[in-house]
């Protein structure tokens, strides 16, 4: 009896695993007369969780991402593009950032970190700053309101559509920390259960709240990447760790540390060739720095182009310094032969390759064409045409 339960799981684990093999074998589109599978997009997207749509509608779009950035990467290979010593020059910082990123979120997973927190919605009213009389009539009206929605909902009414139609702030449900919700709220939040909502107006900060729990977590780091996904929370999650790292640096590395910060804080950005930092061997210019914030604009998927003020720029020098440091401390970890790493690495690399290259591409195009120094507005409309023209020759496919 007991053998033949044995070889009732060992038959099932087979075909589960033949199925497994089978769907990633499995093509799903193709470009001059390369299939992907699925087995291979699955990959690409690992490597993107958090910045990817996971609609099901949104797949095409995927596709026509992966096959754009494979195209690409082909076309710099064939060029000899990734010899060249602008590819080399910023790769290293994005090699830089991706290589932080990853090793943050490697010892995060690993943490024993843990935070509480609400699933929480909001409808709210604000309170405007005005002289005592007319506030104490507003105070009067807007709570009159809350009351008319808390009967609504009593009578069960929808928390969203009330709170779209009310709600004075378009954020109205977020993830909230409960180390980051006021204490007296709080009180009130503990006194109902998932799914409840306060059954009075709650004042807080020169508004009015009506709040709705939903959910309440004891979460993990794993927990907020696979079912969550809130920046709140990943932020605080970072700080945690980042912590850590904030004690290395003053205590192993303090005047070397202090004269990268400095230089840092003296820049005024107004040449190419003013070194922002230096860190074990790296020098890292205002020039460095330049093409970086041109990529980054360039690689957006709308028109708008940040407005960067001295401030601004110094804080983001400041943070690609974090990164570089940070991934010095990855590599002393041997972070860089861990088996996810080098796959992650060797799979991201490609978008890297691509967006570089096409920004160059089009730059060097332009430049053909025109004395003037394009606008991030007619690179990103160069951009978007010729991303048209690379997917109609290379007979892209669905199966």
């Amino acid at each position: 009896m007991r053998l033949k339960y044995f070889a009732t799981l060992l038959l099932i684990f087979s075909i589960a695993l033949c199925c497994y093999c089978n769907s990633n074998k499995k093509k799903l589109f193709s470009f001059f007369g390369r299939s992907v599978t699925f087995g291979e997009f699955k990959q690409w997207c690992d490597c993107r969780t958090l910045e990817l749509p996971v609609k099901d509608e949104d797949s095409i779009a995927l596709f026509k991402k992966m096959a754009l950035e494979l195209i690409l990467c082909d076309m710099a290979q064939r060029d000899g593009f990734c010899e060249s010593e602008y590819f080399k020059r910023i790769e290293r910082v994005l090699y830089w950032s991706y290589l932080s990123s990853s090793y943050i979120n490697y010892r995060l997973i690993k943490s024993e970190y843990r935070e509480q927190a609400f699933d929480l919605a909001f409808i709210r009213l604000n309170i405007p700053e005005v002289e005592p009389k007319a506030k104490e009539k507003i105070i009067e009206d807007k709570i009159a309101l809350a009351l008319f929605i808390i009967a609504q909902l009593k009578e069960g009414k929808d928390f969203q559509s009330l709170a779209e139609k009310y709600s004075e702030d378009k954020i109205y449900r977020d993830i909230y920390p409960m180390s980051a919700i006021d204490s007296s709220l709080l009180n009130f939040l503990r006194t109902i259960k998932d799914g409840e909502f306060i059954a009075f107006p709650v004042i807080l900060n020169n508004s009015i709240f009506i709040v709705k729990r939903y959910a309440s977590y004891d979460l993990k780091y794993s927990d907020i990447i696979k079912r969550i996904k809130s920046k709140t929370l990943l932020e605080r999650f970072k700080s945690s760790v980042e912590a850590e790292y904030g004690n290395y640096l003053f205590s192993e590395n303090l005047p070397e540390f202090k004269e990268a910060i400095s230089l840092i804080d003296r820049a005024y950005f107004n040449n190419k060739n003013e070194v922002l930092f230096s860190w074990d061997g790296d020098t890292f210019t205002t020039g460095d720095f330049d093409e970086l914030l041109s990529l980054f604009a360039f690689l957006k998927n709308d028109n708008t182009v940040a407005q960067y003020s001295l401030l601004d720029k110094r804080e983001e020098a400041r943070k690609i310094f974090q990164e570089r440091i940070i991934s010095g401390l990855a590599q002393k970890d041997n972070f860089l032969l861990t088996e996810s790493f080098i796959q992650s690495w060797n799979c991201r690399r490609f978008s890297f390759i691509s967006g570089l290259y096409k920004y160059s591409y089009i730059k060097e195009k332009y430049k053909e064409t025109s004395k003037e120094t394009p606008s991030q507005k007619e690179l990103l409309s160069l951009k978007i045409k010729l991303e048209e023209e690379l997917l109609s020759r290379s007979n892209f496919t669905v199966y």
